[in-house]
């Protein structure tokens, strides 16, 4: 049994468990997010066998039974974007459910460096590109800040979604732009400033542009040449 037919099956018994939070306000939207196959396989196993054995408990029992050396659960590479396809043409709404902190599924997806999974996301729960978790970042933010490339490049890929978060600020008043240059990669500062539409003169909640962190911030670790 493939983890796509476990999932499959537990969504058409009870469509309701796909928006189930656990303590941590995370469903199997998050869970998938964080790219479940290989070890990590079991973080969604985990918690559709254990948090919701409660609501499921007959099912589960004939699950467990059917699950051993000869019915392994396996879960390919393409696993996290099938299942969350399928978790989302149940109930499109489940994109925008946010656990404790704030986070949506795109925001995981966006920290674990899932493109393929935010780029499901954005098709079938629209708008959920936009949100902003409780620090007040957006996907790039949160892109940037994990040093995700592959992210960072789709989102200023596309510039209908760029456009929309590019400048946007967090709590601190920090651009993507402020962070990459706190995070002192040159990479994702060269291809953020080497956008038309990106505001330089922006100042965080400190009155420092981007640009004053890069010369003058002692945090700043960026150097300009190739990493």
């Amino acid at each position: 049994m493939s983890f796509a037919e476990l999932t499959t099956i537990l969504v058409n018994w009870e469509c309701s468990l796909i928006k189930i939070p656990d303590e941590s306000g995370r469903t199997p939207l998050h869970y998938l997010a964080v790219g479940c196959f290989g070890r990590s396989s079991h973080l969604l196993l985990d918690y559709l066998l254990v948090e919701c054995v409660g609501i499921l408990s007959h099912l589960m029992v004939r699950l467990l039974d059917y699950i051993s050396v000869d019915n392994p659960i396996i879960a390919g590479p393409f696993f996290s974007i099938t299942a969350t396809k399928t978790l989302l043409a149940k109930d499109p709404s489940s994109g925008y459910c946010a656990d404790l902190e704030g986070s949506l599924p795109i925001h995981i997806a966006a920290l674990n460096g899932k493109v393929g999974v935010i780029h499901k996301l954005i098709q079938m729960s629209p708008g959920c590109e936009l949100s902003c978790n409780t620090s007040g970042q957006t996907i790039l933010h949160v892109a940037v800040r994990m040093g995700r490339r592959n992210v960072v490049r789709y989102i200023c890929l596309n510039p209908n979604l760029s456009k929309m978060i590019l400048n946007t600020k967090d709590k601190d008043g920090n651009t993507a732009l402020h962070l990459a240059v706190q995070k002192g990669c040159s990479w994702t500062f060269g291809i953020l400033v080497g956008r038309s539409d990106v505001y330089l003169s922006f100042r965080n909640k400190n009155g420092h542009t981007p640009l004053d962190l890069a010369v003058l911030g002692s945090t700043s670790r960026l150097k300009f040449w190739p990493e």
